[in-house]
């Protein structure tokens, strides 16, 4: 990929965004050729995004050219003026989202909506993998065949923690919620409800993301707001797979590790033995094992069993006056990635993620990485 300022683009081969320095918001997806992912208006109530301006567009592409970041901002041009303000960090098949909203006394509405997405397109399947209730890990995912008819094949209160969407030509698009549930599904502790939708449509797939419906309009709560999720995509070009280097120094299994209580995660209030990646002390062990090999070159670092789970530890997510912040590590992991990869880039070295076999994250294009022979991904899981 590299950045066209000109074209305020930032593309390769395959992928390519395309940004606005005009209307807002500002973000549309391309995958060989055709649109796959359109963000739409963040709204409040019956006025959106879509009414404001661009006040800000920067983009920017890393020193080793290895990843390229978009800052957005834009301006509701009403009343108390809300800003929305999207940083979007992109390295090899992903892009992580983070959307900060300000919001000043005199607003009322009953409705808040944020970062709605529109999947253009056929789509001939969708696999959805919904919050767990009663474990911490995350096994179960529903495919669901599509076809020309309309239908709803996700609707909760619930944000989903993650989609893959499968087109007849084999390009996959995976889009997920982040680290902060608690923030995306906050609605009852706000008054309200808020309520997540996956609709299927003969033009593609309209993702609803309601996070505050009040029964009445009423004055909106003046404050910061910020949510966070992240989309991959796999261009569904057959490339050679990436083989695990048997020479590869396993410096890393995130089962085998011993782990303090406060790494682990906390779920049903009981600690369990799998570790949570939003826990500083894990973030730590992992650039720590990162860093061993600032000395070394064309050293192939293997983590094992990077898998995300769900917890509710607090401490994790530094909102320790709440009485519960449910997280999953997901979109952490993204992040420990691009971290890593930057740093063994230097050296020529590089790093591999490994889950567990049989895991439903095996095959999905934000830990495959497209690294292997691209073919229907819910049969590969199901001979698993």
């Amino acid at each position: 990929m590299h950045v066209n300022l000109e074209e305020n683009t930032i593309g390769g081969e395959d992928a390519e965004f395309r940004f606005s320095s005009e209307r807002a918001p500002a973000m549309n997806f391309y995958l060989n050729g055709a649109e796959r992912l359109r963000l739409m208006p963040l709204s409040f109530g019956e006025f959106d995004e879509s009414s404001g301006f661009i006040s800000d567009l920067k983009l920017h592409e890393a020193q080793d050219e290895s990843s390229w970041s978009a800052d957005t901002k834009s301006i509701i041009p009403f009343g108390p003026e809300p800003s929305i303000s999207r940083s979007i960090e992109i390295f090899s098949n992903c892009a992580m989202v983070t959307t900060d909203i300000k919001t000043t006394k005199g607003i009322s509405c009953s409705d808040f909506s944020v970062d709605n997405l529109f999947l253009p397109g056929a789509w001939k399947k969708a696999g959805i993998i919904s919050i767990p209730e009663s474990d911490c890990r995350i096994k179960d995912i529903l495919w669901v065949d599509l076809d020309t008819t309309k239908k709803t094949i996700y609707e909760s209160d619930k944000p989903f923690l993650t989609a893959v969407f499968e087109s007849e030509t084999g390009e996959q698009i995976e889009t997920g919620t982040g680290d902060d549930i608690w923030r995306w599904s906050s609605g009852a502790r706000l008054g309200g409800s808020s309520s997540f939708t996956i609709e299927h449509s003969p033009e593609g797939i309209h993702i609803k993301r309601n996070v505050l419906h009040l029964e009445e309009a009423s004055e909106f709560p003046a404050r910061n707001w910020r949510f966070k999720w992240y989309f991959a995509w796999n261009s569904g070009k057959t490339v050679t797979p990436l083989e695990t280097d048997k020479n590869a120094a396993a410096a890393f299994d995130a089962c085998k590790s011993r782990w303090p209580d406060p790494a682990k995660v906390v779920f049903n209030g009981n600690i369990r033995k799998e570790v949570c990646f939003c826990a500083h002390i894990s973030q730590k062990r992992f650039k720590k094992t990162i860093r061993s090999t600032s000395g070394e070159s064309n050293v192939v670092m293997n983590f094992i069993n990077m898998e995300p789970h769900i917890c509710e530890d607090n401490s994790h997510t530094g909102k320790t006056n709440m009485e519960k912040t449910l997280h999953w590590d997901m979109m952490k992991i993204l992040d420990l990635r691009l971290w890593a990869e930057r740093q063994l880039r230097k050296t020529g070295s590089r790093l591999t993620l490994e889950v567990a076999e049989g895991s439903i994250f095996r095959y999905l294009p934000s830990v495959n990485k497209a690294n292997e022979n691209n073919t229907d991904i819910s049969a590969r899981m199901a001979g698993s």
